[in-house]
């Protein structure tokens, strides 16, 4: 089953996007910030998601930063 990480401040939104991909059959990782999104990416291990969706615009660490946090580790 293929990995999905959403990182989305707006809970309506993360709650609807959690339920259609669940519905599709995918694992769902979500979080309400970038930071928490990074930082629940990191936790996954070695069975990483295969997909991140983020917003750009969220508290602490936007979306970008997170993509970019991640592509500067191995």
């Amino acid at each position: 089953m293929a990995r999905v990480l959403i990182a989305e401040d707006d809970a309506t939104l993360l709650k609807i996007l959690q339920g259609l991909l669940k519905d599709a059959g995918y694992d769902v990782l979500s979080a309400a910030d970038g930071q928490e999104a990074y930082e629940a990416y990191t936790a996954a291990g070695d069975e990483p998601p295969e997909l991140v969706l983020a917003d750009i615009n969220m508290p602490r660490m936007d979306g970008l930063q997170l993509i970019d946090r991640r592509r500067s580790r191995p």
